[in-house]
């Protein structure tokens, strides 16, 4: 699916311009008599076709490096109109589950009600953002850190929150059920309300300040108590 899409992004008609001239310019050298009339410009044909293609694809992909920075950087906006059109239109481009989206700094970004499922966000800085009532269904937000965000509500379904850092995050009434949370940070954070049926927290850390649902036993889903200084975090 990610070949695909990268062909579709490069692949134009001056592409299929550069083709037809490369094409005709080859044949020449297995029909030699056939086509006769590109004897002497059959060179020529070629070194056009090749250089439609470079500078083409080059230009193509300056124009998409430019929109890809431009639609990252609107995501980051506390203006929750405008970073929700910049991820519509980065799902629309395919660019939200690529990894166009990891790595990146999101801080105070306001997602309320962003559609975000899939979403390949590893690595990024999403710091004290809104992302209450999200769709997060199956999003890749291994290692991601999302310390003092605002996760009520949210939908986490399957979600991949392996190794994140979720100090102090808010998640009451959001669901986290399948979510992994292996080894990830979970001091401070309020789960309250949560609904954790089948939730993996297999090496993750939590203090005395991690709010667990009534009866929620913590330590036999295989989470260790640690506390950690949250002034640290950053």
């Amino acid at each position: 699916m990610k070949i695909k899409s990268k062909i579709q992004q490069y692949f134009g008609l001056d592409d299929l311009i550069a083709l037809l001239f490369l094409f005709l310019g080859v044949l020449y050298y297995f029909f030699p008599l056939k086509f006769r009339f590109l004897s002497s410009f059959h060179t020529n044909i070629i070194e056009i076709g090749i250089t439609v293609l470079i500078i083409g694809n080059a230009s193509q992909f300056v124009s998409i490096r430019s929109d890809k920075n431009r639609l990252i950087l609107q995501m980051g906006s506390p203006v929750n109109g405008f970073a929700i059109e910049a991820i519509r239109q980065m799902r629309a481009m395919g660019w939200l589950i690529d990894g166009t989206a990891s790595n990146k700094n999101f801080t105070d970004a306001n997602w309320s009600k962003a559609y975000l499922v899939q979403a390949d966000l590893n690595n990024a800085d999403i710091m004290y953002a809104n992302l209450s009532f999200a769709d997060l269904t199956q999003a890749n937000l291994k290692e991601t850190a999302l310390d003092f965000s605002n996760l009520s509500s949210a939908n986490l379904y399957k979600a991949k929150l392996n190794s994140a850092h979720l100090v102090y995050v808010d998640f009451r009434n959001a669901n986290l059920t399948e979510a992994d949370c292996s080894n990830a940070e979970l001091n401070g954070a309020d789960l309250s309300t949560a609904t954790l049926k089948d939730i993996v927290l297999r090496g993750c850390l939590f203090d005395e300040n991690t709010k667990w649902p009534p009866g929620f036993n913590a330590k036999k889903h295989g989470a260790i108590f640690k506390k950690i200084d949250p002034m640290s975090v950053g």
